[in-house]
């Protein structure tokens, strides 16, 4: 089992570096920088990437699955800390390949889940009183992601990462590609197919 990972890790590794070609010509000076700073185990290195891609990551994966997404966050920059030595490329083919490990480690997740047996656990009321002055723009914002998600959520998982790394993080098709280990084609097209359901769905999913 360590064996085929680890065949699975070089494989990846040499997969993402072929396709940072596309898009990593010339690479980011500075973004080198970074990485050989990460390492070197520089914790300015590590900070800076967590606090850039982290957010990011969290978003897709509470999308996708609310009870895992903090646990699988863990596990992927846990996998990046190990693997960051077999990665070369720039900064777009790096933030593409640390999604490609979240989606992985999802994946993982979920069947894990799958193996195990469902346990209910009961409903438990919620207080409404002390309540921080805040918290009506938190419960906006939250309403305002729950809104995006349940859009997406009518689409196919490769179809709604498409959307989310297009849409919510600005991603090239490059980038998407790189992070389903997909041709850019292959990326336009599950993003032409995802607009064509959205267009047809949205009003469904507006009147709940």
């Amino acid at each position: 089992m360590i064996g085929a990972r680890s065949r699975n890790r070089r494989r990846d590794a040499a997969r993402m570096r072929d396709i940072a070609e596309v898009f990593d010509a010339p690479e980011d000076q500075a973004f080198q920088g970074l990485l050989e700073a990460a390492r070197l185990n520089s914790a300015w290195a590590w900070e800076s990437i967590y606090e850039s891609l982290a957010p990011r990551v969290l978003g897709w994966l509470r999308m996708e699955s609310p009870d895992y997404a903090e646990d699988v966050l863990g596990d992927t920059f846990l996998c990046v800390v190990r693997d960051i030595h077999d990665f070369s490329g720039g900064e777009r083919a790096f933030h593409a390949w640390v999604f490609r490990i979240a989606r992985n480690r999802l994946l993982d997740a979920m069947r894990v889940k799958a193996r195990r047996p469902q346990v209910v656990a009961a409903d438990v009321p919620e207080s409404c009183h002390g309540v921080a002055p805040d918290a009506a723009e938190q419960v906006m914002r939250r309403m305002e992601r729950e809104r995006i998600h349940a859009l997406l959520r009518v689409l196919p998982e490769d179809q709604r990462t498409t959307v989310y790394m297009r849409c919510v993080l600005d991603a090239s098709f490059a980038e998407v590609a790189a992070a389903l280990m997909i041709s850019v084609p292959a990326a336009k097209m599950l993003q032409q197919r995802a607009f064509r359901t959205l267009a047809a769905r949205i009003p469904a999913v507006i009147a709940g």
